[in-house]
């Protein structure tokens, strides 16, 4: 698909890239340390299959022990392997930054206003956010839809937020996420499954899209084997991959059996003492019953999935760009302005009223502290914030409500 594109889809596009480019520069979060260690041990020392070991050092009794710097790996493989393949070029000028920047007020960043070092860290989340951009414009045929979703993403904050600031993997997982959107859009099923797990392979959600993608082949054609096929298909790739590092109990410890990952599981109802039915579980099959009867839109259906493990969950500011897509080619399609910038006004408030490192104290530069808010303000923001995590599950069922005429 060739796009003859506007001066200002052109202008939007640049000013995208150069806020990413600056953002890059100037701002650092903790949890980049990650991706840190991942060029170190990948790029620099080559630890293709033992990298998950290789910030621990054993006990006596064969324990892990923890570094001073508290940092491991707890995404699966393709969160560490796929930036650090893209950092092999720069190995030779990354290697020494690891002890500078793994600390709480990384020296290497003190009394500077920018660190060009960080555009490497960084680079490998830009290039996925990019890739997202490429591939919205082929959702839609009309030129002017194609040139909107170009500008709603170029400039979209939650995007710049994920990969120029905080440096989250999650702009990875959001590109395959979006391929594998793409893929089901054009009844490639096989191949979409392929990117959902992919995406899972950065962090397990996109798991919950499998059953999604085969239950709508079922509603369609009735036949049980392909449901088996294609969700044997995804598992089997997931399965492939995280095999070479099954035998570590790094890996095991604290990223395939990790605590954090059942996080989606503490809000449900208690049926009796002890015993729980997660509101992930009921909201989940719903959709899948929903989606299995024909009627919710399959590609909104999607999008609900993802929104049920958020609906309910503590969940942190940057997996709001999981959704971001959905929201994007719903604007397009449906020209409704103010469901995305309701939401987006919600992602604000949730994302301040997170810890100031994830907001103010990223621009390492500056000394940004932040607004004391009056007594009576102070008093209110709860409630906005319970308003806006509300705003979230609303927006679940939303998506639950749109039926399959809807599609785009």
């Amino acid at each position: 698909m060739k796009l003859k594109l506007p001066r200002l889809v052109i202008f939007s596009i640049v000013i995208g890239i150069l806020l990413r480019l600056i953002f890059a520069l100037t701002t650092y979060h903790g949890d980049l340390a990650a991706l840190v260690l991942a060029g170190d041990s990948l790029a620099v020392k080559h630890q293709f299959i033992n990298f998950y070991e290789s910030v621990f050092t054993i006990g006596t009794q064969g324990e892990l022990k923890l570094p001073d710097h508290q940092m491991t790996f707890i995404y699966q493989p393709l969160a560490y392997f796929i930036p650090g393949l893209i950092y092999l070029p720069f190995a030779g000028v990354l290697k020494g930054l690891v002890d500078g920047l793994l600390h709480i007020n990384p020296y290497l960043l003190a009394g500077k206003s920018l660190f060009f070092p960080l555009l490497i860290y960084k680079l490998p989340l830009i290039l996925a956010d990019l890739g997202t951009l490429f591939l919205l414009p082929k959702f839609f045929t009309k030129k002017k839809d194609q040139h909107l979703s170009l500008i709603l993403w170029s400039l979209n904050p939650l995007a710049i937020y994920v990969s120029s600031m905080v440096g989250q993997v999650d702009a990875i997982l959001t590109s395959f996420l979006v391929a594998g959107l793409l893929a089901f859009k054009k009844d490639r099923l096989y191949l979409s499954i392929f990117f959902f797990t992919l995406s899972a392979l950065v962090k397990p959600i996109g798991l919950v899209l499998l059953p999604a993608v085969a239950l709508y082949h079922y509603s369609l054609h009735r036949r049980l084997l392909d449901v088996v096929k294609l969700v044997s298909s995804g598992l089997l790739t997931y399965l492939l991959v995280i095999a070479p590092f099954l035998p570590s109990l790094a890996y095991r410890q604290y990223t395939l059996f990790a605590e954090h990952i059942n996080k989606t599981l503490f809000a449900g109802i208690a049926i009796s003492p002890g015993t729980l039915i997660p509101w992930f579980f009921i909201t989940y099959a719903a959709i899948l019953v929903l989606l299995l009867n024909r009627r919710i839109s399959p590609f909104y259906a999607l999008g609900a999935a993802l929104l049920a493990s958020l609906s309910f969950t503590h969940f942190h500011p940057q997996w709001l760009i999981w959704l971001t897509p959905w929201l994007v080619i719903y604007l397009v399609t449906t020209r409704d302005w103010l469901t995305p910038l309701v939401t987006l006004f919600s992602w604000l408030v949730i994302l301040f009223s997170f810890e100031p490192s994830l907001t103010y104290h990223l621009f390492f530069g500056l000394n940004l502290n932040p607004i004391a808010l009056s007594s009576s303000l102070a008093s209110f923001t709860p409630h906005l914030i319970s308003l806006s995590r509300a705003w979230i599950a609303a927006l679940l069922l939303h998506f639950t409500l749109q039926k399959p005429a809807h599609e785009t």
